[in-house]
């Protein structure tokens, strides 16, 4: 081969990333680069052993999905249109041929988990990612009889639809791009009667091109940004091999596509738009609400955390229908980690270690982007510690932050923790006499007049300190919170340190507000809707409409869904009449074995 045979790969993308950019509206230009690479690495899917899945999405209909799939068709290796295809063998005998670049279009319907034999399907898809996938099918042989062959799989597959909702294990194989409507009339019509002939022949330019460098790209090493590796790197390694033999500006696109991808999917885990299995949200969350100080902690004090920390998943109304139970986290947790309670020394509650989870969470990579440091030698827990204490300051009689300022400029000083909750109305403590005999270095930059402002958490902690002090043995969150405002915190950052601090743990859950117990130690006492119930139909011994059940469950801080599984699922609540006349009352039987 002369030098005036050589194609110019990078020429070759770029002319196909400016086709795509004609006919097609994206909501980010980047996507036009990534469906141009993806679209020639169709041609040399065998060479690069892992195919990505091009999911093709779009929040409402006409965004083009259906114009990108023709002409991804007219410009990838050997296009199979597989929304026509009758059944799961079909597709199986449609690959055997060779590698078919497979375009499935509307998948929110034709992969709706509710459409027979599409299990088989998403299966085939899921499996066909790898080179050497194969499916066993069933083939008629003379005499009448069948045998099973195993038949390939290995295909490319692009997926178009609107919001699609398909399994978690085909969106890990997956590669997203999102369309847009084109309102302003930014791209020209696909026009194929005028479009075909240069279609075509930007085709044979990437099959030139592909068969080029085939060798050149078979086991070819590259570099992959820092954090893709496992299912990632087999996702995007095939486009960087594609990107590194084109060169010019090609892999340095690609390894800002992966960045974005593995952000972007960082963003939708950390958001919780991802479907996580129960045990990995259990131990994620239960290293949020782990007290950085503790070793140790009981199981029913991390059972009433959890409910605090995310009462959406582990509360009443939480899709599982009953808020969380000691039983049940063990169970996740044991599922998840092989991991079970133990009580110290034989004696006490049960519960759970430190030192036995902090391995778990390092090896999930669970805490890794906060702050290291905090008690229990994790390293790993820093950012879920509790500031019991700000770093004491050298310029104050305390050693506490200056926190208020009076009217004339001159500055206010905490004497106690307890001062850091008042409001900046009320004085504080008395000025105490200090006595030292150690020198104080000068520092080297001091503001003394600018105030410091404690964190959230050190408020809070402040607050509850001078509560106890105070000799109150319970408090409301609600107002807790509301003085927290009126000091200048945000209130999901009190939220957040509420959930956190080993001071509080839930007694009493409301519509509007929680009862919490005050000190370290303290025994959570939350009330299940079920003991509610019953509880408030033997107050009454009559029968009540169902109504006032669910009015009086709703204002006691219980889920409406909650409360109907308890009146369906409760053997001990009568129930009669239908619809809204519906009544229920406590069964006589209970209210004797209760006496």
């Amino acid at each position: 081969m002369t030098d005036d045979d050589i194609i110019d790969g990078a020429a070759v993308l770029n002319d196909v990333e400016a086709h795509f950019g004609r006919f097609i509206a994206t909501t980010d230009d980047r996507d036009l680069s990534l469906v141009a690479l993806w679209t020639v690495a169709t041609h040399v899917a065998v060479e690069t052993y892992t195919s990505p899945r091009l999911l093709i999405d779009s929040t409402t209909p006409g965004s083009g999905k259906t114009t990108l799939l023709d002409h991804i068709g007219r410009l990838a290796c050997s296009p199979l249109h597989a929304a026509s295809l009758s059944s799961p063998a079909v597709l199986v005998r449609a690959l055997q041929g060779g590698i078919r670049t497979l375009l499935v279009d509307e998948v929110d319907r034709s992969l709706s988990p509710n459409k027979p034999g599409v299990e088989d399907m998403v299966a085939i898809l899921n499996s066909g990612y790898r080179r050497g996938a194969t499916r066993p099918v069933l083939v008629p042989v003379k005499g009448g009889g069948w045998e099973v062959k195993e038949m390939p799989t290995f295909s490319p597959v692009a997926l178009a639809g609107n919001s699609p909702r398909l399994p978690d294990d085909t969106r890990s194989r997956a590669i997203r791009i999102l369309l847009m409507p084109d309102r302003t009339g930014r791209v020209e019509d696909s026009d194929w009667e005028l479009i075909e002939g240069e279609t075509a022949e930007l085709k044979a330019r990437i099959v030139a091109w592909t068969d080029q460098v085939r060798d050149q790209i078979l086991g070819m090493p590259v570099d992959l940004p820092h954090g893709c590796i496992g299912r990632a790197k087999e996702k995007w390694r095939p486009l960087k091999r594609v990107a590194v033999a084109a060169g010019s500006h090609w892999p340095a696109i690609v390894d800002e596509l992966i960045t974005r991808g593995m952000a972007e999917t960082d963003a939708e885990h950390d958001a919780g738009l991802s479907n996580d299995p129960p045990g990995m949200v259990m131990l994620r969350d239960l290293h949020a609400v782990w007290p950085s100080r503790e070793d140790f902690v009981p199981t029913e004090q991390l059972v009433s955390k959890l409910v605090m920390h995310n009462p959406e998943y582990w509360g009443l109304v939480s899709a599982y229908g009953k808020a969380l139970t000691a039983r049940r986290l063990g169970h996740l947790v044991s599922q998840a980690s092989k991991v079970t309670s133990q009580r110290p020394g034989g004696v006490g509650p049960r519960g759970y270690t430190r030192a036995v989870l902090a391995p778990i969470w390092e090896r999930l990579g669970i805490g890794h982007s906060q702050e290291p440091g905090g008690s229990g030698g994790t390293g790993g827990s820093g950012g879920n510690r509790r500031s019991n204490g700000v770093t004491p300051s050298r310029h104050t009689t305390t050693g506490l932050p200056r926190v208020t300022t009076t009217s004339g400029g001159g500055s206010h000083e905490p004497q106690t923790p307890a001062d850091l909750h008042k409001p900046p109305d009320q004085p504080l403590s008395p000025v105490q006499p200090v006595v030292s005999d150690t020198p104080i270095a000068t520092p080297l930059h001091v503001v003394p007049d600018r105030p410091s402002k404690v964190s959230s958490v050190a408020w809070f902690h402040a607050h509850i300190e001078g509560l106890i002090a105070a000799g109150a043995t319970t408090a409301e969150s609600s107002k807790v919170y509301a003085a927290g405002q009126r000091a200048g915190y945000n209130v999901d950052a009190l939220r957040q340190a509420a959930r956190n601090s080993d001071l509080v743990s839930m007694a009493i859950r409301r519509a509007d507000t929680m009862i919490w117990n005050l000190g370290v130690g303290t025994t959570p006492t939350v009330v299940s809707c079920e003991e509610w119930a019953l509880d408030w139909l033997a107050a009454r011994n009559e029968w009540v409409r169902a109504g006032e059940v669910y009015a009086a469950g709703e204002k006691a801080g219980y889920g409406r869904t909650a409360i109907k599984g308890v009146g369906q699922d409760c053997p001990h609540i009568l129930k009669r009449g239908a619809s809204v006349s519906t009544e229920w009352r406590i069964s006589p039987d209970y209210r004797k074995a209760s006496a």
